[in-house]
């Protein structure tokens, strides 16, 4: 309707919205769109992906990604909807599970949550069939129920597994000492959170009980009746493995 007009958009995803054919007659993307540089304090997928993956130590990628060969069994590379399900969780999500239960009660010990009621989450997406995210959740949240109980009673062989995922390194698996201290010998890293520091277990132990108790595990899709709600949760925190 007028003879000049213009359009300012300000997205963290331009390439989703702009469709003008990104060659060298076009002003996509040189004249067309400014990129504003991140703060230095910023992670995102570069700092944690990298642009493709590398095992030189010197890389600029955090040390935090595990690659994992354990899946095929539990869930195959283009399953269909009605294969036969996973009976188990495999060893790597397993770990993970206990990675996230430390990565809470790390942040209480560190002031990060609980006494500030902030959220907790942790994703598993392995499939796109809502059967076998049904079925996962289940076995994630047998297993979760499992551990919870355990260190809920002192158990000494859960404390112990997940005093080994916090300490002990495998093949294809840094521990939370090790990594911590791979950051903090980083000119790169070290900076991103001054909180970090290599804590002992007898420090984390404390928190552990507190922070399971907290957890649910939710089987997240478009029509599930589960959801996050985080805003729904401001005042205590949601802590949530959502499948």
């Amino acid at each position: 309707l007028f003879p000049k007009s213009a359009y300012v958009g300000y997205t963290a995803t331009p390439f989703a919205n702009i469709f003008i054919p990104p060659d060298d007659f076009n002003l996509f993307p040189k004249n067309f769109i400014k990129s504003i540089p991140p703060p230095s304090l910023y992670v995102g997928a570069e700092k944690i992906f990298g642009f493709e993956y590398s095992d030189d130590e010197d890389n600029t990628n955090l040390p935090i990604v595990n690659v994992i060969d354990d899946y095929l069994d539990f869930v195959p590379d283009r399953h269909k909807k009605d294969d036969s399900k996973p009976t188990g969780l495999p060893e790597s999500l397993q770990t993970a599970i206990h990675c996230f239960i430390l990565n809470c009660a790390m942040r209480a010990l560190r002031g990060q949550a609980q006494e500030k009621n902030k959220h907790n989450s942790m994703l598993i997406h392995v499939s796109r069939w809502v059967s076998w995210n049904e079925e996962i959740k289940d076995l994630v949240d047998t297993l979760y129920y499992f551990y919870r109980n355990g260190i809920d009673q002192n158990d000494v062989k859960i404390l112990n597994l997940f005093r080994e995922t916090f300490e002990k390194d495998s093949e294809n698996y840094d521990s939370y000492a090790t990594v911590s201290e791979k950051i903090l010998s980083s000119d790169k890293f070290r900076e991103l959170d001054h909180k970090t520091q290599v804590h002992s277990w007898k420090d984390i132990l404390p928190h552990l009980n507190k922070a399971v108790q907290k957890i649910e595990v939710r089987s997240i899709y478009g029509k599930s009746k589960s959801a996050l709600d985080y805003k729904e949760n401001e005042e205590n925190g949601l802590f949530v493995i959502a499948v």
